[in-house]
């Protein structure tokens, strides 16, 4: 059991400096607030809101997207499953 625990503590400590180190090299956060303090804040107000709503648009316009392609996929495969299943019976 004690050999049980100190692997697990030995895989906590790797997944740790693991982690501190890629918030240490990579800086994820910093970076992005960088962005949005360098070129964002600055802008107006209404330049923010109308930036925002073109995003949402742009998102919402890409769900439709990949909806319509889930769909005609969903059906090319029912398509395909009845006619296995039709020829199965025929044949």
């Amino acid at each position: 059991m004690e050999q049980i625990q100190e692997f697990i503590d030995w895989f906590r400590l790797l997944f740790t400096d693991f982690n501190t180190w890629l918030k240490n090299t990579v800086n994820f956060d910093g970076r992005i607030m960088d962005l949005y303090t360098t070129y964002i804040e600055p802008l107006d107000e209404w330049i923010k809101i109308v930036g925002f709503f073109g995003v949402v648009i742009l998102v919402i316009i890409g769900l439709f997207g990949a909806i319509k392609k889930a769909y005609k996929l969903i059906l090319i495969v029912l398509l395909v499953l009845i006619l296995l299943a039709v020829l199965s019976i025929v044949l």
